[in-house]
């Protein structure tokens, strides 16, 4: 409380500076000579300390800056100030401030002897309008917000989850509406706040937090009627909305509503000479509500590091920042065509300073999507009401920033969606009930960042879509042919909600209809770069998912060449990358298509989308570029000229004469200074593919080529390990393919194995694990399969990646000559071996090591030398878990000590690298020349991971290397370690 004071006081203060500072200005000014700048600023300064102090009830202070507000509104119409009144005023403001430090002022509102200044008639409405103007949006913002978080604390106290804090937040913000109100002189709007201030009033007195839903629900309205009254405050019909409010929240009071009056001004003329002796500070006789004061000091340190700035500001910014980025661009270039090393460095600068400066620009755009989000809790509420349903809304990721004209796009799309949920989503408690659920619905908005995109997912529990209905009606309507239907996935089926016109609703709703512009909501998102996704299961639900690019300023993009010119692809469209030969393109009905992982992908040639050529032109050429493109959850292949590279983009709006083409999105200047055409996927998709684009299944890649027995399809590698048969390995365990020169592996103990991506990986020889005797072959260059088997990786060595291989054969298990057999697949052409990964794993390495002869069986004895307390402390205990006996050490130098003090030998050493007093390599070569411990293993556990380290660590006597972030493998190389040194010593 004090500290809020004091906050205000100081406001107060300054803004009395700053009416001074302009008094002085004009004083410098010739006689009579008009300033408006300076004549506002002193009005400003005054007609603000006047609402504050009203607000704060201080009627002392109130009625001495009004008056000084009255003389100074008899020079309005000349926008002068008086030399004689100059310092009139100037003693009023010190006046002022004796009045607000509680000391005795002396003052006579006459303004010199020979007499005074008569009184100006003024109309209050005059005076609002004088500060209305330059302050109206940010004031109606600042309400706004008020308003908002007014109406969301409601729905928590309705909801059960009201507290203390919850309630003077309440109370506070309509506290402090009621004095922004006044100050803009808003009459209705401040008896309004009064009387929802007034209903409020008890229930910061006592202990319980339940508030009567009938207050709850008026409060709601007046919530409403009080944005009406800032948006709209010349409104006839708000005194007798605000009137009926009043009466409303009066069985709720405890102090009586007031009615909005206008204040008299006094007579300047007759006013006496005022001699006024204050005993103590005024400021200590007014307690306006308030939460408790460190709450407060929080958030004005919280107000003192933010500030309001203009969104035409940010949007002149965000261009600026754009042709910046293709100044950069540009630069760096020109820079990789220069010899000028001084040069290069500097454009490299350039760059880092520019991304980074992109980026911190990009964020002043951002807004968390919670803004529109919270605002639903008061739709779901409100619907479940009226629908006499029971509906929770639950909204998660909250903090989400977006784009803030994003932001405003999806709003729309995104009320829809829910209204819909509440009236044709969410059953009533009573067909819940008949259908096992609670009586209550659940509607969940998740909102998070995913590949560059924000993803918004909504998702409530309620009845889903029927198939059987959708397809009933889509028929009815003529959308689809019946014997479509009969083929369409589940997936198709629900996606016809999305079509014009289309609605399964018995009858139309004042609230909604499922589907009743859901092509609306489609067309919205897409508008704006994004995609409409749904997913429904009957009687469990549905969800809806919605992605959103990030901002649509500046844009990662894909730059391609045909013909000669370039073009951009938003990389949210693109799905990858394919090089084919030419002989693998084939043609149906004349159309390219090409057999993508097993799925018929349809072909565009970007050369015949802006030429009257056709795709048989490309076949003269030996290999074809394909972009794989994600068009409205359908995919397609673009085939190109050539892939050049990635940059970010600078999005350009189109000429108005280029607007109709389809093709193009928007224009973007390259790093060069030359202008490329933006393609709009979606557009060419529809032009050009029209009805062949297929629908995106589950795997991402279209329609399978045989449609009714998707089921039976499987998917493998097929491989060759330099026999005569084919091996096939199941495509659902194949994490990646990659390709190693023989010089990248090495050995961890008996273990071959290789880096990879921050870890090691385990090889697996097939030919090996099945027995085949190829002899022994050097090649410069080994293919791996990259499989998941429980969760780990293992690198399966094979002689040559064939292809992959999508086929319904039989698959005949009749013939049982490994354990990692699983059958053979009979092909009409060939028989394929197909392997069973979780068998060859565990016949390559078996889960449970049988130990040598003379191995305790109680874990081995191991030193662990770490300098971190909590990783030390961490690894210990995991070690310790598996069964070993720990000893640590802090660093090298006790390490060594405590080598000398155990006389029996340890079986593995564990050692950081960066240790203070004695470092990891300076510790191992010590170990290294103590003869019994000159074949422990030692293993370096450590974040330096470069080439240089890890050569440094294997020539100080290291045996093998983990980064810490692989902590999880390091008891398995433990005991590989252990068992290949005792299996040596044996």
């Amino acid at each position: 409380m004090v500290d809020e004071l004091e906050e205000f006081k100081t406001e107060i203060l300054e803004t009395l500076d700053r009416a001074e500072e302009a008094l002085l200005a004009f004083d410098q000014l010739p006689e009579n000579q008009s300033s408006a700048p300076l004549y506002d600023d002193v009005f400003r300064s005054y007609h603000n300390i006047k609402g504050a102090a009203g607000m704060l009830e201080w009627e002392e202070l109130q009625h001495h800056v009004h008056q000084l507000e009255n003389v100074l509104m008899q020079s309005k119409s000349t926008l002068s100030i008086p030399k004689s009144h100059i310092s009139w005023f100037l003693k009023g403001n010190d006046a002022a401030r004796a009045i607000m430090a509680g000391e005795p002022y002396e003052f006579s509102y006459e303004i010199n002897p020979t007499g005074t200044v008569a009184e100006a008639e003024v109309k209050e409405e005059s005076t609002t309008e004088a500060i209305m103007e330059p302050l109206s949006e940010e004031f109606a913002a600042e309400v706004s917000e008020a308003m908002d978080r007014i109406s969301a604390a409601l729905i928590q106290i309705e909801t059960g989850e009201g507290n203390r804090e919850i309630i003077d937040a309440v109370y506070r913000d309509t506290h402090s509406v009621k004095g922004a109100v006044q100050l803009f002189g808003l009459k209705e709007a401040s008896a309004l706040a009064h009387s929802m201030e007034s209903s409020l009033e008890k229930y910061r007195d006592c202990d319980t937090f339940e508030m009567d839903r009938a207050l709850s629900s008026t409060l709601l309205l007046c919530v409403d009627l009080m944005n009406q009254c800032v948006h709209n405050p010349t409104s006839k019909e708000i005194t007798k909305e605000v009137t009926f409010m009043s009466t409303l929240l009066a069985p709720f009071q405890s102090v009586a509503p007031i009615k909005p009056t206008i204040v008299e001004t006094p007579t300047l003329v007759e006013t006496p000479k005022v001699i006024v002796k204050t005993q103590e500070p005024i400021m200590e006789k007014v307690t306006p509500a308030a939460p408790q004061a460190e709450s407060k000091t929080a958030e004005a340190d919280k107000t003192d590091t933010t500030i309001r700035v203009q969104v035409s500001l940010l949007d002149r910014l965000m261009t600026l920042m754009g042709e910046m980025v293709l100044v950069r661009n540009q630069v760096l270039q020109y820079s990789n065509k220069c010899d000028d090393l001084e040069f290069l460095n500097l454009s490299q600068k350039l760059d880092v300073v520019t991304s980074e400066l992109q980026e911190e620009t990009m964020k002043t755009r951002m807004q968390p999507i919670g803004n529109i989000l919270t605002k639903f809790q008061r739709v779901v509420r409100d619907l479940s009401g009226s629908l006499n349903k029971k509906i929770n809304l639950n909204l998660i990721g909250v903090e989400t920033e977006l784009d803030k004209s994003l932001i405003e796009a999806v709003k729309d799309p995104l009320t829809h969606i829910v209204r819909n949920a509440c009236d044709h989503g969410i059953e009533t408690p009573d067909e819940r009930m008949q259908f096992g659920k609670n009586d209550t619905g659940t509607i969940t908005i998740q909102a998070y960042h995913e590949g560059g995109q924000v993803i918004v997912e909504v998702k409530d529990d309620g009845k889903g879509l029927s198939r059987h209905r959708l397809l009933n009606k889509a028929i009815e309507k003529g959308i689809i042919t019946k014997e479509r239907g009969q083929d369409m996935s589940d997936r198709e089926v629900q996606a016809l909600i999305f079509a014009p016109g289309f609605s399964t609703a018995e009858k139309i709703t004042n609230v909604s209809g499922r589907g009743v512009g859901m092509d609306v909501v489609k067309s919205n998102i897409e508008k704006i770069g994004g995609l409409v996704e749904i997913s429904s299961e009957e009687r469990a639900g549905t969800k809806i998912t919605l992605k959103i690019p990030l901002t649509l300023a500046i844009v990662p993009a894909l730059i391609i060449r045909t013909c000669q010119d370039r073009y951009a692809i938003p990389q949210v469209k693109l799905v990858e990358l394919v090089r084919v030969d030419k002989s693998q393109i084939e043609f149906v009905q004349g159309r390219p298509i090409y057999r993508l992982r097993g799925n018929i992908l349809p072909l565009v040639d970007l050369r015949e989308v802006f030429a009257d050529t056709t795709a048989e032109k490309r076949l003269d050429e030996e290999a074809i570029n394909i972009v794989v493109l994600n068009s409205q959850n359908t995919l397609f292949g673009m085939m190109v000229d050539e892939i050049m590279d990635t940059a970010d983009i600078v999005v350009k709006p189109l000429a108005r004469f280029l607007k109709p083409l389809s093709i193009y999105s928007g224009a973007t200047v390259l790093g060069d200074g030359s202008v490329a055409f933006i393609l709009d996927v979606v557009g060419i998709a529809q032009k050009h593919l029209g009805s062949q684009t297929i629908s995106d299944d589950k795997n991402g890649y279209g329609n399978k080529y045989e449609q009714g027995e998707e089921s039976q399809q499987r998917e493998y590698v097929l491989v060759n390990l330099g026999t005569q048969t084919k091996h096939a390995i199941p495509l659902d365990v194949v994490s990646r393919m990659e390709e190693f020169k023989s010089t990248a592996f090495e050995y961890s103990g008996h273990q071959r194995v290789v880096r990879y991506r921050g870890g090691i990986l385990k090889i697996i020889s097939l030919n090996d694990t099945l027995g085949y005797d190829v002899g022994a072959r050097d090649k410069e260059i080994t293919q791996l399969i990259v499989v998941k088997v429980d969760g780990q990786l293992y690198g399966v060595e094979v002689d040559q990646i064939i292809d992959v291989l999508t086929t319904r054969a039989y698959l005949d298990d009749s013939v049982d000559v490994h354990p990692a057999i699983t059958g053979n697949l009979v092909t009409e052409d060939e028989i394929i071996v197909v392997l069973d990964m979780e068998k060859v794993i565990e016949s390559a390495m078996p889960k449970k090591i049988m130990p040598i002869t003379g191995f305790s069986q109680n874990g081995s004895r191991i030193l662990l030398v770490e300098d971190t307390d909590s990783v030390r402390n961490k690894v210990a205990d995991l070690l310790r878990g598996a069964g070993h006996n720990v000893e640590t050490a802090c660093d090298g130098i006790e390490a060594l000590k405590k080598i000398a003090e155990n006389k029996c030998a340890f079986d593995l050493i564990i050692s950081d690298i960066e240790m203070p007093r004695m470092n990891g390599f300076e510790f191992t070569r010590k170990v290294r020349t103590i003869d019994r411990l000159k074949s422990v293993p030692v293993i370096a556990f450590t974040t330096k991971n470069s080439e240089t380290d890890i050569r440094e660590a294997k020539s100080a006597g290291f045996t093998t290397y983990l980064e810490k972030s692989k902590v999880k493998l390091l008891p398995l190389l433990i005991n590989e370690c252990v068992v290949e040194a005792k299996r040596k010593i044996a």
